[in-house]
Formats: C-alpha cells, structure tokens, sequence
C-alpha cells in the first residue's frame, strides 16, 4: 500500500509541475489568430492543416507520418454533437488521458512488483 501513497505524491507533484509549465506557455504565447501566418503555426492552422514550411526539420518526418492522426483527431472532434470542441477536447486530454496513463503506470508496477517476487522465489527454490 506504500507503494501506492508513495506514487500519489509522485503523480500528483508531476501534475502540478505540468500544469504550472502549461500555464506559462499559455501565458508567454502570443495571442491565438485564426489569419495564416507564413512565419508560425495559427490556429488557421489547426483548422485548415499545416504547411510543413513552418515545422522544424525534426518534425516534418513525424508530421508526414503521423499527419492523418492529427487530422482524424480534429475532424472528429469538431464532429461530436454532445459538447462542443473545447469541452470535449479538455475531458479527453486533460480527464481520460491522463486518467488512464495512472491507471497503466499502477498496472506496470503492480506487474513489475509480481515479477520480482517471482524472482525472489525463484532464487530460494535453487
């Protein structure tokens, strides 16, 4: 059960870390335009897709491959009819998401935390 405590803390220290980062980004950005900008990303952008003109050359490869993700993931969540856009996008990457990131990462260490016991019968059976 220590285990578990002793993670909480872990966990929720890292959220609020995160969350702090986040918010000075937020604050730091300049303020969001829906006008195509041909130096940064906007959110004309994010409504009509990137150019790769404005990803850095590390992630051009990443965007070219994963592209089709982020475009299925901004159609449907522009789709969805029960809430709107922003709602339903900070339930899912800010509630499920990260929900269920701690509910494998506790699954992990429960199964590292088995293995070992195993292990350590394993050595007094010999």
């Amino acid at each position: 059960m220590r285990i578990v405590f002793d993670f909480l803390k872990f966990f929720f220290a890292s959220c609020s870390v995160i969350l702090l980062v986040m918010f000075v980004v937020n604050v730091a950005s300049p303020e969001p335009t829906h006008d195509y900008n041909s130096a940064r990303c906007t959110r004309y952008c994010h409504d009509h897709g990137c150019s790769s003109s404005h990803l850095n050359s590390i992630f051009v490869p990443i965007y070219k491959s994963m592209g089709f993700l982020y475009r299925w993931n901004i159609k449907v969540l522009k789709e969805q009819r029960f809430l709107g856009y922003k709602q339903i996008n900070v339930i899912i990457y800010v509630v499920i998401w990260p929900f269920l990131m701690f509910i494998m990462t506790f699954i992990v260490i429960k199964q590292r935390k088995i293995i070992r016991e195993i292990k350590k019968r394993r050595k007094l059976d010999v």
